[in-house]
């Protein structure tokens, strides 16, 4: 938690000297990078090299603290960009829309977060856990489990991120463009 917290500070200051595009298209780099590493140590690691203490386990910590710290810093641009769209849309039509903004951020992580469940379901079934028959830690693991594990919990981040990147190809608002933005504002106020 608090390489997170260490690293959401840091982003933010980042944000501040680089702009929130910069900084969400390189950290977003960074997690597509991290991610794919958490990918290879999840296909190869023994069965229970990352319960048992020994290198297998430093890994796995490690390459868990780095993926939710890393999140972390693109969550802060996430945050630092949608109040960039409410003062380019303040300073593109004169008008303040904070709460459309948010509302429309809200709803499609909502849509988003309610297909997670449904999700991992369905591919939970299509491993072989059909019925009333769930998934315990006593269970062989088979390839299809770290497929499976690897895709859920790498892979569909790795699929947000990648489009994330070409989003960002879109996103026109640079801290020079903000600077614009901000002077124009402040100087009708």
């Amino acid at each position: 938690m608090l390489p997170s917290i260490i690293l959401a500070i840091a982003g933010a200051k980042l944000a501040g000297k680089q702009g929130n595009r910069k900084v969400m298209i390189n950290w977003t780099w960074v997690c597509i990078i991290w991610n794919v590493l958490f990918i290879i140590f999840i296909m190869v690691v023994p069965e229970k090299g990352a319960s048992s203490m020994g290198i297998p386990l430093v890994i796995f910590f490690l390459l868990m603290l780095g993926n939710n710290a890393f999140k972390m810093v693109v969550s802060t641009a996430t945050g630092a960009m949608r109040m960039d769209v409410v003062d380019y849309e303040l300073y593109r039509s004169g008008h303040y829309l904070p709460a459309t903004v948010s509302a429309v951020y809200s709803f499609i992580d909502k849509m988003i977060s309610a297909l997670a469940p449904m999700i991992a379901t369905l591919v939970i079934g299509i491993v072989g856990y059909t019925g009333s028959r769930i998934p315990q830690a006593s269970d062989e693991l088979t390839i299809g489990i770290r497929i499976i594990t690897a895709a859920l919990f790498c892979g569909l981040p790795l699929l947000g991120w990648a489009l994330t990147l070409v989003a960002m190809k879109k996103f026109s608002l640079t801290r020079e463009k903000m600077e614009e933005v901000q002077a124009s504002i402040a100087s009708q106020k």
